[in-house]
């Protein structure tokens, strides 16, 4: 199977190649290090959260060894975006390898979500995530800032999302 899209970046000084493929079976990947989502209030409108800097990214972050992946995203979700996870459903996943160690793969799970908005602000324990906006779909690519790779990962996702949640 091929990626739908691949690159390679720079990341808190390491280099990393990433693959993203579109596949809703992940049984035969691991490690699964990460879970994120694209959290969809409805199907026009998305939640994002907000860095320091400006930026947005979607929720969602490392799985702990006590946790599954679901436990893990609505773990995330609360902390990140301060949203009840609704449900979810995988659409794909990233093959991330650092160039140096080429071979060696973790896996970073990618869902839609539907979410609820709980009325507290964002308290991330990382620090990271300093609140959360809510962005219409039609805008969303462009607000994330992530070129083809966010506009495939919004598309596939909204795609999901419109099929089974």
């Amino acid at each position: 199977m091929k990626p739908v899209f691949a690159e390679k970046t720079t990341y808190k000084g390491k280099d990393y190649k990433s693959e993203l493929y579109i596949k809703n079976d992940y049984s035969e990947i691991s490690p699964i290090t990460q879970a994120h989502a694209v959290c969809f209030i409805d199907k026009n409108t998305l939640l994002f959260q907000q860095f320091r800097d400006g930026t947005l990214g979607n929720l969602g972050g490392g799985i702990r060894p006590s946790e599954n992946i679901e436990q893990a995203l609505r773990r995330e979700l609360i902390e990140e975006g301060q949203c009840e996870l609704l449900s979810w459903k995988t659409f794909g996943y990233e093959r991330i390898s650092k160039l140096s160690q080429p071979g060696l793969y973790e896996y970073f799970l990618r869902t839609a979500a539907h979410v609820k908005l709980l009325d507290k602000s964002v308290k991330d324990p990382c620090g990271k995530s300093i609140g959360r906006a809510i962005v219409p779909y039609c805008i969303a690519a462009h607000k994330l800032g992530w070129g083809k790779k966010g506009r495939l990962l919004l598309k596939y996702a909204r795609k999901k999302y419109l099929e089974y949640i």
